[in-house]
Order: C-alpha cells, then sequence, then structure tokens
C-alpha cells in the first residue's frame, strides 16, 4: 500500500506514519529526515536546504523531487510523511508512479488549527538520529533509543512561516487529491490516540 500524509507542522504527521509503517508492514518515508541527511553534506544544495529549512521556507521541489524519489524507486509499499508538498512534487510523484502502473492508495489529510500547531512544536523534541518527535514525557526516541534535542527552527516565527508557507503552497494539494478520490480527512486537532484511532477506523484496517 501507497500511502501519503498531509498536514501542517504539529498535525501528528510523524507519529500518524509510525503507526500505519508498522501496521502495513512497509517503510515510512520522512522526507524532512532525507532532506536534514542531504542538508550535512560539503555541496550548493545542502547550503540551499540548510537555508530553506532553518528560516521555514520550502526547499525547492527539483532538489526535494530528486532526494525524495530515489528514496522510493525500490518500495512496493511506503508511507510518506512530508512529500509531496506541493502540486509541482505531486505531479512528479504522480508521473513516476504511472511509469511502473501504480498509484497512490490512499492520502490522509490531518486538519490541525495554527494555535494547536504552536503550542505542539514549541513543547516537542525531536530523534537525533532518525527525526521522530515522540510524544511529550519522552526522554529518549522510542524508534531507534537515540537522544531527543530541540529543533533548532521550532521558534514562534519559524513555526508560523511554516504554517503559512503550508495554507499557500501545500494546501491546495487537498483539492488536487480529493479530485483523484483518495483523499481522507482527519480532525488532528484531537489527542494522538483520537486522531490515531479514526486514522485506523477510516483506513479498515
Amino acid at each position: 500500500m501507497r500511502l501519503i500524509l498531509l498536514g501542517p507542522p504539529g498535525s501528528g504527521k510523524g507519529t500518524a506514519s509510525r503507526l500505519l509503517a508498522e501496521k502495513l508492514g512497509v517503510q515510512k518515508v520522512v522526507a524532512s529526515v532525507l532532506l536534514r541527511k542531504e542538508s550535512q553534506r560539503d555541496d550548493e544544495y545542502a547550503d540551499i536546504i540548510r537555508e530553506r529549512m532553518n528560516t521555514g521556507n520550502l526547499v525547492p521541489d527539483d532538489i526535494v523531487n530528486r532526494v525524495v524519489l530515489e528514496r522510493l524507486k525500490d518500495l512496493s509499499g511506503y508511507v510518506l510523511d512530508g512529500y509531496p508538498r506541493t502540486k509541482n512534487q505531486a505531479e512528479m510523484l504522480e508521473k513516476k508512479l504511472e511509469e511502473n502502473d501504480v498509484s497512490v492508495d490512499r492520502v490522509i489529510y490531518l486538519d490541525v488549527e495554527l494555535d494547536v500547531t504552536l503550542r505542539r512544536n514549541m513543547n516537542r523534541l525531536t530523534c537525533s538520529k532518525c527525526g521522530f518527535s515522540p510524544s511529550p514525557g519522552a526522554d529518549k526516541c522510542p524508534v531507534c533509543g537515540a537522544s531527543l534535542e530541540k529543533r533548532s527552527d521550532d521558534i514562534v516565527d519559524t513555526i508560523t512561516r511554516r504554517y503559512k508557507v503550508y495554507q499557500d503552497r501545500t494546501k491546495p494539494l487537498i483539492g488536487y487529491y480529493k479530485q483523484r478520490g483518495v483523499l481522507l480527512v482527519i480532525d488532528a486537532n484531537r489527542t494522538i490516540q483520537e486522531v490515531q484511532e479514526s486514522i485506523i477506523k477510516e483506513l479498515g484496517l
């Protein structure tokens, strides 16, 4: 199965993608983790990625497409977290899937308000190794056991900017996938447990 998770920062994509990947026995592919790895390289693309991510702006489509699609090429099933984020990225993904006679099964839109995302992002810690953000109260990553740290871009101005960029660039994908009949809308303003139960129920898992 091929799933896409859409939603602004703090909507719970990381937690949901982990749950779904485990239930379905497929890979979780997190665009931000892949891009952060790329940002550690010593080249011009790394500089662009670092600057865009640290200021809350989107990394250029050509770079994101190259990084993510390279990761997907050998996977038959996956849960995509944070990709696509623009119509250009969605169209490129669709083109690559069509070349292999497959398509996206469902797109899960985690709908959440700005005040909720601000609170969640200001309080979250992120794994220094795998990039997962566990529920509040964890003292180490439940996925790989590495230490947790505060992300440098989790400050009010940057979070607000990321949310605005999401509204401008990513939210139009809701209509794009609704037209294709694969969109599932989930109210993500609720507790993690309630959101997870809703996703599982709606997917029939």
